[in-house]
This record gives C-alpha cells, sequence and structure tokens, in this order.
C-alpha cells in the first residue's frame, strides 16, 4: 500500500493517475484545513473524455472548517492505464486530499 497527497485548487486538480492497469485506490481523505466552510467536487474519468460535467461527478461535499470526510470504496476502486480521479475546492489551498492506493 501506498499513500499520496495533494492540495486541492479551484481547478481541477489530479490526485491519482492510473500508471499501470489495474490501480486500486482504496480510500481518499479529504480535510479542510482552514478556518472557514469549504466544499469540493469529485470527479472519475477515462483518459480520452474529463471532468466537464456531471457524468463523471463521484461527489460534491461541504466540508466545515478544520474537518475531514473519508471517501471509501466498499472494494477495491480500479483504475485503468491513464484513467484519472481529479477533484477541485471552491477555496484555493483550503481542503488536502489523502489517497491510499495499491499497484
Amino acid at each position: 500500500m501506498s499513500i499520496g497527497n495533494v492540495t486541492l485548487n479551484t481547478e481541477e486538480t489530479v490526485i491519482h493517475t492510473g500508471a499501470v492497469k489495474d490501480d486500486a485506490v482504496l480510500s481518499i481523505t479529504f480535510c479542510n484545513v482552514t478556518d472557514a466552510d469549504a466544499t469540493f467536487t469529485l470527479h472519475a474519468y477515462s483518459a480520452g473524455s474529463g471532468p466537464a460535467g456531471d457524468n463523471n461527478r463521484m461527489m460534491l461535499k461541504d466540508l466545515e472548517p478544520y474537518s475531514s470526510y473519508i471517501w471509501q470504496a466498499s472494494e477495491k476502486f480500479l483504475i485503468d492505464l491513464n484513467d484519472i480521479i481529479s477533484a477541485k475546492a471552491s477555496v484555493a489551498n483550503a481542503i488536502v486530499a489523502t489517497k491510499v492506493f495499491v499497484r
């Protein structure tokens, strides 16, 4: 198992890209590190498409100041070669995403 962190921006920020066939994302923890409310939108899509619509949205979630939310798949969420999980926040640098994954 491995972990990785990324700070979300107000533009789409890549959290995970499938580097090999069948990467598996086990969970993503979103933490609001500020004293203000913030919202994030989570997307999953293939490399040939993009996060440009509701058809790829996995979640839209509000986070209160200094709170966290754990997204966890009931089974391994398989990511094929070049598939992408990304997110954007309502406030730049307010939310840190920590992924747990296996390759």
